[in-house]
């Protein structure tokens, strides 16, 4: 029975450890998309100013 208890324990902690690398990398992703988005914006607004 503690066999199985450490081996749920295990996956549990696996699967934390992947729920928050996926969080990490989303965050990362929206991050960039933003900055993407910004400096996009201020282009468009360089040319049309000029």
């Amino acid at each position: 029975m503690s066999r199985m208890v450490s081996v749920h324990e295990r996956q549990q902690a696996v699967l934390k450890r992947r729920i928050e690398a996926a969080a990490a990398a989303e965050r990362r992703l929206k991050e960039l998309l933003l900055r993407q988005k910004d400096i996009r914006n201020e282009r468009d607004k360089r040319v049309s100013e000029g």
